[in-house]
């Protein structure tokens, strides 16, 4: 059993779905580029931080004090690594199949 599409008809088809293929390739590549402006303010925080850290060390500072430092350090650290592995996970392979093209008789 042989289908039979117009010509006009399948070129329409293909490119809705290369639309929607660029669509969502756009929305990956925007995340990708929020992810990495993420990691760029939190790595400017880190070292804010640790700046702070090593200019409060050489103050007399209460206990208390250097270990909120160093607990918001551990925590920007966390957030860049979780930051990371999406910006991994966007930018590795596609995990769709691509659509073949129509084959024609």
């Amino acid at each position: 059993m042989t289908f039979r599409f117009r010509l006009d008809g399948v070129l329409r088809f293909r490119k809705s779905v290369e639309q929607s293929e660029e669509v969502a390739l756009y929305r990956i590549v925007r995340e990708i580029i929020d992810v990495e402006r993420e990691l760029q303010q939190l790595e400017s925080n880190q070292v804010r931080i640790r700046e702070q850290r090593e200019q409060d060390l050489t103050r007399t500072l209460p206990a208390v004090h250097l270990r909120e430092i160093a607990e918001r350090e551990l925590e920007l650290q966390d957030a860049r690594q979780c930051r990371q592995s999406v910006r991994s996970r966007l930018a590795g392979p596609a995990s769709a199949t691509p659509i073949p093209a129509p084959q024609f008789p």
